[in-house]
């Protein structure tokens, strides 16, 4: 008895088909007569020709994918160019100190509570370039569990050349009062390569300490220090936000 091997491009499984009798091994009898060679050849050549055209279009197909993603990912980010807005040539080279709060964060808040417990609150924090790309503007955006508002505002910033100093001023659209943060009168703001430090008088008396730290692409962590007699005594870390750049999809 002579077998020769047959591909079924159905199940990708190779049986061997009896030239004489015409039967699978180990497989139905789907002959009713005896088979010749060219006949189950040429099924055998069909078979193949179809898998490897699946074949071809699938590695295609992949090829194709790989080679679109760049350039979906490049659109994104020409998106969030146009969104942002961009640096002006002219402006301070000072100003991308806070280059890194441009575009969307979302953000984890804790918040320490006068008995020594804290509560967790969620937020989004969004920076961009405004007025010709010569100011940073970004604002911040706070809600409890319940998604009711707690804390809305604008920051402003700027860097001034002749006295070589920053201007930064705190919006709060809900008060609808400005705050001064870091003026020379407390001591400016503080660059160094592990964080940026600057304070504010929020009331008579109260001064906050603010602090930027943990600074990357993707992340950076925000917290304030609270002193109730004139920076004697610091309560630290009375909140702390922990923000992480926002994941937009990649792909349409």
């Amino acid at each position: 008895m002579n077998w020769i091997p047959f591909f079924s491009g159905h199940n990708a499984l190779i049986s061997f088909v009896s030239v004489d009798e015409g039967l699978f091994l180990n497989g139905p009898l789907i002959f009713k007569s005896p088979l010749k060679c060219p006949v189950v050849l040429h099924q055998l050549y069909y078979e193949i020709a179809n898998f490897t055209h699946q074949l071809s279009c699938y590695i295609l197909g992949l090829l194709l994918w790989a080679c679109s993603s760049p350039n979906q990912l490049e659109n994104t980010h020409i998106m969030d160019s146009a969104n942002y807005g961009k640096p002006n040539p002219n402006a301070p080279s000072q100003l991308s100190t806070f280059a890194f709060l441009i575009g969307k964060w979302n953000c984890e808040v804790t918040l320490k509570q006068e008995d020594g417990s804290s509560s967790q609150l969620q937020a989004t924090w969004e920076g961009r370039y405004i007025l010709d790309g010569y100011v940073i503007a970004d604002e911040y955006r706070m809600v409890d569990a319940s998604g009711n508002l707690l804390m809305l505002g604008m920051n402003y910033r700027a860097y001034d050349s002749e006295t070589n100093s920053w201007n930064i001023k705190w919006l709060e659209a809900l008060s609808g009062t400005w705050l001064e943060l870091g003026p020379q009168k407390l001591g400016g703001v503080n660059i160094s390569d592990s964080s940026i430090v600057y304070k504010a008088e929020f009331k008579p008396g109260e001064l906050h300490r603010i602090k930027f730290s943990n600074i990357n692409e993707e992340h950076f962590t925000w917290s304030v220090d609270i002193s109730t007699d004139k920076g004697q005594i610091w309560n630290e870390s009375v909140m702390i936000i922990q923000a992480n750049r926002f994941k937009a999809a990649k792909y349409k």
